[in-house]
């Protein structure tokens, strides 16, 4: 299973696509909040995923397989992404929030 961030998620007739960044894990296999990243892949996935859920900023643990590769601009580049084909996402709950407050004496 690979964790990841959505990028934005796209519906076509056979499925959504989401274009993911890929993250090192921690010990759950929920994504690292660090700068480090794995690159960028896209995920076809069943369905209709709402874009309001499945949004930038949200975390997901996803297993598929892969199917080739996916070819895209992105501004004036063009980005060969690797194109997996989804068998299970899972959403991961917001992180709480862990501030800790110290009183003032």
């Amino acid at each position: 299973m690979l964790g990841r961030h959505f990028e934005h998620p796209q519906s076509l007739t056979e499925g959504t696509l989401l274009e993911v960044l890929q993250k090192p894990l921690d010990a759950a296999d929920r994504s690292l909040a660090m700068d480090r990243t794995e690159g960028h892949f896209i995920a076809l996935c069943e369905g209709y995923l709402d874009p309001a859920v499945y949004s930038k900023g949200h975390q997901v643990t996803l297993a598929g397989h892969v199917l080739g590769v996916r070819t895209d601009t992105v501004g004036e580049i063009t980005y060969v992404y690797p194109l997996l084909a989804c068998l299970e996402v899972y959403l991961w709950p917001p992180m709480p929030d862990t501030r800790t407050l110290y009183p003032y004496n």
